[in-house]
């Protein structure tokens, strides 16, 4: 029996459907149009990372829809920060499944209410990263070093000194437990999506060890090469008399 348009409707984020279908789709139940994000770049000068390396300069690449709207108080009350997933940027949220879904008139999100910004996570996206040139000269940071760069942007770059929601995915969501932690009183919400601030699994424990065991004895066995070609090449100019 063919299905119609409305229950497929009903389930198209699971299931595609026909271009002819959605077509048809009503025009309320289609993803919202909305305007092209503003984008900048913020610099943050002698930024120090938790290893205790510093870089002159850590440039943070960011997306913003809306306008900060402050209160009689001078504090910003409609700021939402949304961070990106690992290998990510703030670019992959300006899409009809999420952005069409939420920046919208009148959807959850409504960039003519909420002043949203989405940056690029040190190491991602346009921000600054290992392969600009430093490579392996690059400090070492993690999520607390891209936490901080995020709220240097946000009370520095962009004037914001409150959040009515901090959210993320995946590492992103990771970052907003971070939040909650290093700046609870910063936001009045917080809302981490796929992500859960527990221990990884031991399978996924046991592959880490394996992984890095793996590297290390690669690392060993090139090094050993190393040192038995040298003594071959020494045992060599000896019998030679040189």
């Amino acid at each position: 029996m063919r299905r119609s348009c409305r229950y497929v409707r009903c389930h198209e984020r699971a299931h595609p459907i026909s271009r002819r279908c959605a077509n048809r789709r009503p025009l309320a139940v289609r993803a919202a149009e909305y305007l092209p994000p503003t984008e900048g770049d913020y610099v943050i000068r002698d930024f120090k990372f938790t290893s205790g390396e510093t870089l002159p300069e850590l440039k943070i690449h960011y997306r913003t829809f809306g306008k900060a709207v402050k209160d009689d108080k001078g504090v910003v009350r409609n700021a939402v920060l949304i961070t990106h997933g690992t290998t990510g940027s703030g670019g992959q949220f300006i899409r009809p499944e999420f952005a069409g879904e939420l920046f919208g008139a009148g959807q959850p999100l409504s960039a003519m209410k909420f002043f949203i910004v989405m940056p690029d996570g040190i190491g991602h996206g346009k921000s600054s990263k290992p392969s600009d040139g430093m490579h392996a000269k690059f400090p070492r940071y993690g999520y607390v070093d891209m936490v901080e760069a995020q709220y240097r942007l946000l009370t520095d770059g962009l004037g914001v000194n409150h959040a009515r929601l901090i959210m993320g995915t995946s590492m992103g969501g990771m970052h907003t437990w971070l939040w909650g932690e290093t700046h609870p009183d910063f936001m009045d919400a917080l809302m981490p999506l796929a992500s859960l601030p527990t221990q990884i699994s031991g399978r996924n424990r046991a592959w880490r060890r394996v992984s890095s065991t793996r590297s290390g004895t690669i690392r060993i066995g090139k090094a050993a090469n190393i040192r038995r070609n040298r003594q071959v090449s020494t045992l060599r100019l000896k019998c030679s008399g040189s």
